[in-house]
């Protein structure tokens, strides 16, 4: 194993470098791209993760001065989307990276997070995550061809003209299954993990327009077309 590492083989290290590609983008389907320094950040943001750590993922070195303590916990210094505080919990909801005015995303930010506290604890941590790149592609569907419930993301890419599906439009990942989301009932749920990847695309006569909502299947480890 020795002479191996040392030797520098330049096939172990082409395997080694395919091997952590493979292990960043596993969920996402071959067609997703949606390169940017933000989409970047947004891949290295775990849900878990605590609202300093993504903190400095996103300002770096100086992240101390984008938090401040707000109901006992530390939060971002900026204006929340959202934010209920009760007795019981607390969920906040932020955007980062703001969309300029030439961007084609329904989105205002490219990405979103959800904090949240985990039971009798005050800290924050992420519970969802979003990204919506500048730019989703529009492809249109095959004359006499339009998608279906249930299809694999494989299958409607077959009726989509050229080759993947594009960019996509946005793209969510939430796992509460170790937070004690408090609902209006005051019941403590636990929702399970879901993973989605939204794409825009055109009828053949370009009439009608689709927005194709897909939710990662963990057992068939595909994406499937769903409603939302």
């Amino acid at each position: 194993m020795n002479n191996i590492t040392n030797s520098h083989s330049p096939l172990l290290i082409k395997v080694l470098i395919l091997t952590l590609l493979l292990s960043v983008t596993l969920i996402l389907p071959k067609s997703a791209n949606a390169a940017s320094k933000e989409y970047e950040v947004y891949k290295k943001i775990k849900t878990g993760m605590t609202v300093v750590e993504v903190a400095k993922l996103i300002y770096g070195k100086t992240y101390k001065s984008h938090l401040k303590k707000e109901y006992g916990a530390t939060i971002f210094d900026k204006r929340p989307f959202y934010r209920d505080i009760s007795d019981k919990s607390k969920n906040y909801e932020f955007g980062f990276y703001a969309h300029d005015k030439n961007s084609n995303s329904m989105y205002s930010h490219k990405i979103g997070l959800g904090l949240f506290t985990k039971k009798d604890n005050e800290a924050l941590y992420v519970g969802w995550k979003s990204y919506s790149p500048e730019n989703p592609s529009m492809k249109k569907f095959y004359e006499n061809k339009k998608p279906n419930y249930g299809m694999t993301i494989n299958q409607v890419d077959k009726i989509l003209s050229g080759k993947g599906l594009g960019v996509f439009d946005h793209l969510y990942t939430s796992d509460l299954t170790k937070f004690g989301y408090v609902d209006k009932n005051n019941k403590n749920l636990f929702p399970n993990k879901e993973s989605w990847i939204y794409y825009k695309a055109r009828s053949y006569s370009g009439n009608t327009d689709y927005y194709l909502f897909f939710n990662y299947d963990y057992k068939k480890k595909t994406y499937i077309y769903e409603k939302q």
